[in-house]
């Protein structure tokens, strides 16, 4: 039986904010203590920020503080919704016990925060949805440890007066006979089939929000039994995009 070591002391890792912007600073602060309170001074960790947010080396002081600044990092190159960036912190040298601490924090990678929907009826495909700002500050007042206040998206100040481009595709699966095969308990010979995905492009199509931040665009659906893939863009007053794709059908497919 291997004896587990109590570790020698505890770390605790925490940020300045709970929500930022891509490229913002991410200010980490960490602090160990032995455990029955006092600090321990001059530790050497090492704190890393997940998704390319960098990594330092640090000690800590008299107080058993240290400090350092990384980057909050939006990882994917598809800018939407939001990423969980990590940052953990552990002994720059092996000590006894296992001794750590992470945290996370939320990253958007634009101000601007885009909703779509869409609706095929009556030979039309209509695209609605809002464009509003993400309320980094309010974000912060209301974040508590471990739990994420997502009410608040959506309900920002409306960005009104920005553009929103949706690129269209129609999507059509074609059923098509690849070969046959003998039915040994019915006795005849039964056709195979598979499907082809089939994509056009119909366009891409522009509109503006209005007062409330709500935009839409309506076009003529080609086929009421095809679906489509709607893929929308929008930009805070800086330029950052965000993204959001819906997928509209009026039928299932196999």
């Amino acid at each position: 039986v291997t004896d587990i070591a109590k570790p020698a002391y505890r770390l605790e890792v925490t940020t300045d904010r709970h929500a930022f912007l891509a490229g913002d600073p991410l200010a980490i602060t960490v602090r160990a203590t032995f455990f029955d309170g006092t600090a321990v001074p001059g530790i050497e960790l090492r704190v890393r920020a997940s998704e390319g947010g960098g990594d330092a080396t640090v000690t800590t002081d008299a107080a058993g503080v240290a400090r350092t600044t990384l980057v909050a990092r939006f990882p994917s190159i598809q800018p939407q919704g939001f990423n969980m960036q990590g940052i953990r912190v552990r002994p720059a040298r092996p000590e006894e016990g296992r001794i750590g601490d992470s945290t996370s924090v939320v990253v958007f990678a634009s101000r601007a925060w885009l909703t779509t929907a869409a609706n095929l009826a009556s030979d039309r495909l209509t695209i609605r949805g809002t464009v509003t700002q993400v309320e980094l500050d309010e974000l912060n007042a209301s974040y508590s440890r471990g739990r994420w206040p997502d009410n608040l998206l959506g309900e920002g100040r409306p960005l009104v007066g920005q553009t929103v481009t949706a690129r269209v595709s129609q999507v059509e699966y074609v059923r098509h006979q690849t070969g046959t095969r003998y039915d040994y308990i019915e006795k005849r010979v039964v056709q195979l089939y598979d499907w082809n995905r089939k994509e056009t492009q119909l366009g891409t199509f522009d509109a503006r929000t209005d007062s409330d931040g709500a935009y839409r665009i309506s076009l003529p659906a080609p086929s009421m039994s095809s679906s489509y893939e709607i893929h929308v863009r929008a930009t805070d007053a800086d330029g950052r995009p965000v993204v959001d794709d819906v997928y509209e059908s009026a039928r299932r497919y196999p």
